[in-house]
This record gives C-alpha cells, sequence and structure tokens, in this order.
C-alpha cells in the first residue's frame, strides 16, 4: 500500500469515528430535551479540515466543526 493510500485510509477512519461520536451525542443530547420547549433540530452540520502538522504520524491534524440547531420553522 502506497504511503498516500495509507494517508486517506487514516483520514477516512478519523473521520468516521469522529462523525459517529458527533452523531451519538446529538442523539443523547434530542433525547434529554424531548418534549421541552428548547428541543433540537433532526439535523446539525459537520465539517472537517486538515491542517499540516509535521509532528503527527501522518503529517496533518483532522479538525472538525460542528453545529446543532433548535428545533423552529427556520431549522426545518
Amino acid at each position: 500500500m502506497s504511503v498516500e493510500a495509507r494517508w486517506w485510509a487514516d483520514l477516512r477512519q478519523q473521520i468516521v469515528y469522529r462523525a459517529k461520536r458527533l452523531n451519538t451525542g446529538h442523539m443523547i443530547e434530542a433525547d434529554q430535551r424531548y418534549g421541552h420547549r428548547d428541543a433540537l433540530s433532526p439535523h446539525g452540520v459537520m465539517l472537517f479540515f486538515v491542517s499540516d502538522a509535521p509532528a503527527q504520524p501522518h503529517g496533518y491534524q483532522l479538525h472538525t466543526a460542528y453545529r446543532l440547531w433548535l428545533a423552529s420553522p427556520e431549522s426545518q
């Protein structure tokens, strides 16, 4: 396997792990707010991006940004 193929495989694995973790957090947060006035919207946004990090094993650092909205007509 080439170095580039290992780089992409590692990146995909990290993104999948973080996406699963964020989805689980969204489900827990939505469950805790179920029936309350400040319920969460059924969706959110996740952004993933990388920056150079020579000290890391694959030479990059994965960053994640996410946003959850409260349920409202605007978020539908």
